[in-house]
C-alpha cells in the first residue's frame, strides 16, 4: 500500500509554552489542514483499478464494484468475487437483513461469507420472472419501505425475502433514497417520487425546471424537508418538500469549465463532498462555504472521480478511475512539515517557523480557518545548516545556529557579530533586559537596547564547557548538564563578567555521569536520567531520587525531557512522548502520540504546546495533534479473526471458523491465524498483539504483521487470543478462539485402551512365552544334558571300546601270532605227518621189495610181520583225529559251520577240505588221506561240485571260519 501523506495541520487553538510558563501566541486561532490519504492501487488489489460502486457491512468489510466484478477487504486482505456471466459491478448495498446485495449486466444477488471465511457470490435472478431477466445494468440498489430494490434503466425489481416483483418504468437514469421514499429521474418528465405501496410514481419537479440538465444525486439537505439536487453541469438546486419550492442554490463550475459533477455524498457532520470528472472533488460545508480540493490542496491518483462513500468511522472513499483514496477525516493526527528534521519550532506574528537539520523554514500563508488548508515553507535564506533553537523575546525571533545567533524579522535574518555556534538563549532572572548566549564553548552575556537591537557585551570567563543544557536555579547560580562530562553547578559574579564558583559532579548520587538533563518541574531543578529522576540536596551535596516524579515515571526507563505548562507536564519517555495532568492523580497519556515513537532527535526534541493541541518536532518532520476532547462517544471495534488454515504438502488449506474449534495433531502444521481490524479503514497502523495459553509465556511485543504460525501443537485445549493498537493508541476489543487439539487416532483414548490391551496380551504372550522358552531351555538343558551325558556315557563306551579294541586288537595279534604259529604247527605238523605216512610207505615198498627178494622165510615173515605192522598203521585213523582236533582248536568252528552248510559231506571230504584249507598241496595230502595223488585229485574234483566252486576252492574255504 502507497500511503500519500500530506502536509497539513490540524484544527488547534493556538498557545504556546517557553521557558517553563504557559504563553498563549494568539487569543484564538483555528488552523486546519487537509488530512492525511491512503492510496490502494494495482499493486494492493491485483484487479481492475476502475472503482464504481461501494459499500461497508456491519463489521466494517469493505465492498468494492469494478470491471472484474467484486472485491472484498477487510482491512488486511483483497478478495476478488466474479460473477458467473464474468460482468462488471456497478451497484453495491449493504441491507438492514445484513446482507451485501450486488448488481451487474443481467445478473443480481448477495456475497455471503462461509464458514471458512471467503466470500462467495450467491444469484437472485431465479426470483425473478423469466420474461423480465432482460434486464441490461444494475444501476443501483436501494433498500425502501421493506423492499430491496435493484434498477436498471428500463425497469425495478422489489424484493422482499425469497419473493421478487417486476416494475417497468419509463428510462431512470438515476435515483436515491432520502428518508425512506425513492427519487428517480429520467428522460422523459423529470424528477419523480415512487410510492411501492400505491405503486405510483408522482412528478416533483419536472425537466424544464433544471434545464434538461440530467440530475446526478439527490441528497437530504439541511432539513428534514428539504433536498439538494446536483446536476452533471454542476447546478445546486434546492426543493423544499411542503412548498414545492425549487430553486437554484449555487453552481460549481464556470460556464467555461468542461468539467462534471460525477457523484456526491452528504456526510454525517452535513458537508457535502463533490466528485468530478477532471478537478478531484469539491466541498460544500455546512457552512455553505465552497472548498474546491484540487491539487493544490490534496493528492489523489486520479483526478477523475467515480463514487464517493463514508465509512461507519466518518472516512472518505474515493472511487477513481485508477484505483481507491481514503482520505482519513476522523483522525486527530497530521504532519505539519516532512522536508527535514525538526529542533525547534515557533509561531511567531501568525507565521510559524521551523529549525531543522537544513536551516531554518517559514511558512508562505498564515494559518488559515478553513478545512484543508494547506500550508507551504520556504528556507530563510542565510540560515543554511543546523539550526537548534528559536525563541522569541519581546517582539523579536532568536535562532541559534551553529554560524551564530541570529534575528529573524519575516524571511530575513541578520546574525549579532560576535556569535559562533549557538544552542539557545536564556533570560537572566534578576537582570530584565540581559541574556546569557549558550554556545558549544562559553556563555556569553547579550543585551538589547531600547531600539530593539541585541549585541554580546562580554564572554563570561571561567567556564568554557559545552551548554546546551542549562537552568538558572537563583540569582547567579546555573546548572549545567553536559552530555558526557556530568553536572556543573556554576555562580556567576554579579556583573556577568566571570564566573566565581564551579560545582563539578561526575556522580555524586547519579546512576552515571552522561545523559543527564535538567529541567524546571513546579519550580524545581529536576534531573533526569537513564535510570529515573533526581533532584539536589543542598544539605548534602548529593543528588537523590525524585520521590513523586519517580512514581509517575517508571525509573527503569529513560526519560529526557520533560515540559511543565500550568495544567499539564508533557515528557519524553523511552522514546515515547506523552503528558499527565496536575489533577487526575497523575494518568501518563501516550496512546495518542504512538506515531511518533523512536523518531525522536535525541536531546534536541521539540513539544509546543497549543490551546487543546500540542505540535511534536521528529526526525520525520512536524507533527500536529488535536486534543479537543470528543464529545461522541468513542466506539471500540473488534478485532476479527479472519481466517485458519494449516499446510499440507504444498498446499494450504482452509479451518472452518468455528469456537471452539477442533483440530487433528496433522492439522497443527503451519497453522496460521489471520486476523484485521476492518472498521479502520487501514489508516493507522494497526499493530497486533497475540497470546497462545499453554505455548506463549506472555503477549507478544506490538507488530504490524496481521496473521502468526505455530507449528506442531501438541495434543489439549489452547485459547488463542489477539489484540490490535493504532498509532493514535486506540485500542480494540481482542478477539479469542478456542483451539482443541485432538490428538492422532494413535493417541486417543480408544487406541490406548487398545495399547493396554494389546500390552497386557503382549505382556501375558512375552511372559507365556517367556514360560515356553524357560521350559524350552530348560527341556534344552536336560537334552544337553542328556546329550552330554550320552556323549560321555558314548565317550566312555568309545574309550571302553576303544580300550576293548586294543585288548582285542593285541589280543586278535596275540591269537593272530597263536594262530600263525599254531597254523604253521598244524602246517609242520601235517608236513611232518605226510613225511611220515610217506616215509613209511616208502618203507612198506622197500620192505615188500624185500620180501619179494628175502630167501629167507623166517626173515620173509618177518618182514611180512613188519609190512603188516607198517600197514596197520597207515591204516589207523588216530593220527588223523589228532590232527582233527588240533586243526579245530586252532580254525573254531570250521568243522560245524561247514556241517551247517553242507551237511551231506562225510569225514574224508570235511577231512580234505581242512587239508586244502591249510594251503597243502596234493602231494601233501596224499600222504596223509593214505591214497595216491590221483585220488586225491579225483577227490578235490568231486569236492568241488559238491560244494559248487567255481573259484579258487582255497580262497572259499578261507572265508567260513578264520
Amino acid at each position: 500500500m502507497r500511503q500519500g501523506i500530506l502536509i497539513v495541520i490540524c484544527t488547534l487553538y493556538a498557545g504556546m509554552a517557553k521557558g517553563f510558563q504557559e504563553e498563549p501566541f494568539a487569543q484564538k486561532t483555528l488552523v486546519r489542514g487537509a488530512p492525511e490519504i491512503i492510496h490502494y492501487g494495482l499493486d494492493d488489489f491485483h484487479s481492475d483499478p476502475m472503482m464504481m460502486a461501494m459499500c461497508q457491512d456491519s463489521s466494517g468489510v469493505k465492498y468494492f464494484g469494478n470491471q472484474d466484478g467484486a472485491l472484498v477487504f477487510d482491512g488486511e486482505n483483497w478478495q476478488r468475487i466474479a460473477l458467473p456471466n464474468k460482468s462488471l459491478v456497478k451497484a453495491l448495498h449493504y441491507g438492514s437483513d445484513h446482507k451485501v446485495y450486488l448488481g451487474g449486466f443481467n445478473e443480481f444477488g448477495t456475497i455471503e461469507r462461509d464458514g471458512f471465511g471467503r466470500y462467495h457470490y450467491h444469484s437472485m435472478v431465479h426470483l425473478a420472472p423469466e420474461d423480465d431477466l432482460d434486464l441490461d445494468f444494475v444501476y443501483d440498489i436501494h433498500e425502501v419501505q421493506g423492499h430491496v430494490i435493484f434498477r436498471s434503466v428500463s425497469k425495478l425489481i422489489a424484493i422482499t425475502g425469497q419473493k421478487a416483483f417486476t416494475i417497468p418504468t419509463g428510462g431512470f437514469y438515476t435515483s436515491e433514497v432520502v428518508n425512506d421514499r425513492l427519487y428517480m429521474a429520467n428522460w422523459s418528465d423529470g424528477l419523480k417520487v415512487f410510492d411501492l405501496h400505491t405503486m405510483n410514481f408522482e412528478l416533483l419537479i419536472s425537466k424544464e425546471s433544471y434545464e434538461w440538465n440530467p440530475i446526478v444525486s439527490i441528497t437530504a439537505g439541511n432539513s428534514a424537508e428539504m433536498l439538494s439536487i446536483f446536476t452533471r453541469d454542476g447546478q445546486v438546486y434546492s426543493y423544499h418538500l411542503e412548498s414545492k419550492d425549487f430553486s437554484l442554490a449555487r453552481v460549481l463550475f464556470d460556464q467555461k469549465s468542461t468539467n462534471q459533477v460525477t457523484s456526491v455524498i452528504r456526510t454525517k457532520q452535513g458537508d457535502y463532498y463533490v466528485g468530478t470528472l477532471s478537478n478531484q472533488l469539491i466541498m460544500l460545508t455546512a457552512s455553505g462555504e465552497t472548498i474546491p480540493l484540487d491539487k493544490t490542496r490534496i493528492s489523489l491518483q486520479d483526478e477523475s472521480v467515480n463514487s464517493l462513500f463514508e465509512s461507519d468511522n466518518g472516512n472518505l472513499w474515493v472511487l477513481l478511475d485508477n484505483g481507491i483514496d481514503c482520505i482519513n477525516l476522523s483522525s486527530p493526527s497530521s504532519i505539519v512539515f516532512n522536508k527535514a528534521s525538526v529542533f525547534d519550532v515557533n509561531i511567531h506574528h501568525v507565521t510559524m517557523y521551523i529549525a531543522t537539520n537544513q536551516g531554518v523554514w517559514a511558512s508562505v500563508n498564515p494559518p488559515g480557518t478553513e478545512p484543508f488548508m494547506h500550508m507551504d515553507f520556504e528556507p530563510i535564506p542565510g540560515l543554511e545548516g543546523q539550526a537548534w533553537s528559536l525563541q522569541t523575546f519581546g517582539s523579536q525571533l532568536l535562532c541559534g545556529h551553529e554560524k551564530g545567533l541570529f534575528v529573524i524579522r519575516g524571511n530575513d535574518s541578520q546574525q549579532i557579530p560576535g556569535t559562533d555556534g549557538v544552542w539557545k538563549v536564556i533570560p537572566i532572572a534578576e537582570k530584565p533586559g540581559q541574556y546569557l548566549v549558550c554556545t558549544y564553548y562559553n556563555l556569553q552575556l547579550l543585551t538589547v537596547d531600547s531600539a530593539g537591537n541585541f549585541r554580546i557585551r562580554n564572554v563570561v570567563s571561567g567556564f568554557s564547557e559545552s551548554s546546551r543544557d542549562i537552568l538558572q536555579s537563583e540569582p547567579g547560580v546555573f546548572w549545567v548538564c553536559h552530555g558526557f562530562k556530568g553536572v556543573f553547578r556554576i555562580k556567576v559574579a554579579p556583573d556577568y563578567q566571570r564566573v566565581v564558583s564551579v560545582q563539578h559532579f561526575e556522580k555524586a548520587g547519579l546512576p552515571a555521569p552522561y545523559n543527564v538533563n535538567v529541567f524546571s518541574c513546579n519550580g524545581e531543578a529536576v534531573f533526569s536520567t537513564q535510570a529515573g529522576i533526581y533532584t539536589f540536596n543542598d544539605s548534602l551535596n548529593l543528588f537523590q531520587p525524585h520521590p513523586l516524579l519517580n512514581k509517575v515515571l517508571d525509573p527503569k526507563k529513560e526519560t529526557r525531557k520533560l515540559l511543565d505548562t500550568k495544567h499539564r507536564t508533557w515528557y519524553i519517555h523511552n522514546d515515547e512522548v506523552g503528558f499527565f495532568n496536575k489533577d487526575d492523580q497523575f494518568t501518563l497519556h501516550s496512546e495518542p502520540f504512538l506515531q511518533t515513537r523512536g523518531a525522536f532527535n535525541k536531546q534536541m526534541e521539540t513539544i509546543l504546546p497549543l490551546i487543546n493541541g500540542v505540535l511534536i518536532g521528529t526526525k520525520k518532520g512536524l507533527f500536529a495533534f488535536d486534543l479537543t476532547p470528543k464529545t461522541d462517544s468513542l466506539t471500540s471495534y473488534p478485532v476479527r479473526i479472519s481466517q485458519l488454515s494449516f499446510t499440507k504438502g504444498d498446499q494450504r488449506l482452509l479451518l472452518p471458523l468455528e469456537n471452539p474449534l477442533e483440530l487433528q495433531a496433522a492439522q497443527t502444521q503451519n497453522l496460521r491465524l489471520e486476523y484485521a481490524v476492518p472498521q479502520m479503514d487501514m489508516l493507522n497502523e494497526v499493530r497486533y498483539s497475540y497470546q497462545l495459553s499453554k505455548a506463549d509465556q506472555g503477549w507478544s511485543d506490538w507488530e504490524e504483521k496481521p496473521w502468526k504460525e505455530y507449528t506442531a501443537l501438541t495434543p489439549g485445549t489452547y485459547e488463542f487470543s489477539v489484540r490490535a493498537q493504532s498509532k493514535l493508541g486506540e485500542s480494540f476489543l481482542a478477539a479469542s478462539r478456542t483451539l482443541i487439539v485432538r490428538p492422532p487416532w494413535h493417541q486417543t483414548t480408544l487406541a490406548f485402551l487398545i495399547y493396554s490391551i494389546m500390552g497386557l496380551a503382549l505382556i501375558f504372550l512375552c511372559v507365556k512365552g517367556i514360560l515356553r522358552l524357560i521350559e524350552q531351555q530348560k527341556r534344552r538343558t536336560i537334552l544337553e544334558a542328556e546329550k552330554q551325558n550320552k556323549i560321555l556315557r558314548l565317550e566312555l563306551d568309545r574309550m571302553q571300546l576303544a580300550q576293548e579294541k586294543n585288548q582285542f586288537e593285541t589280543a586278535k595279534s596275540s591269537l593272530e601270532g597263536d594262530l600263525i604259529l599254531k597254523t604253521k604247527e598244524l602246517v609242520n605238523y601235517a608236513t611232518l605227518l605226510s613225511r611220515k605216512q610217506e616215509l613209511m610207505m616208502e618203507l612198506r615198498e622197500e620192505l615188500v621189495r624185500l620180501e619179494d627178494t628175502t630167501k629167507n622165510e623166517k626173515t620173509r615173515r618177518d618182514l611180512k610181520a613188519l609190512i603188516r605192522k607198517i600197514k596197520s598203521r597207515l591204516n589207523n585213523d588216530d593220527y588223523i583225529k589228532v590232527f582233527e582236533a588240533n586243526f579245530e582248536r586252532v580254525h573254531h568252528q570250521f568243522f560245524s559251520e561247514l556241517r551247517e552248510r553242507y551237511p551231506d559231506l562225510n569225514s574224508k571230504e570235511l577231512r580234505l577240505c581242512a587239508l586244502v584249507k591249510m594251503n597243502l598241496t596234493n602231494k601233501e595230502i596224499a600222504p596223509i588221506m593214505n591214497i595216491s595223488i590221483r585220488g586225491i585229485e579225483t577227490a578235490r574234483y568231486r569236492l568241488r561240485k559238491r560244494l559248487s566252486i567255481h573259484d579258487d576252492m582255497v580262497e572259499f574255504l578261507e572265508k567260513l571260519s578264520p
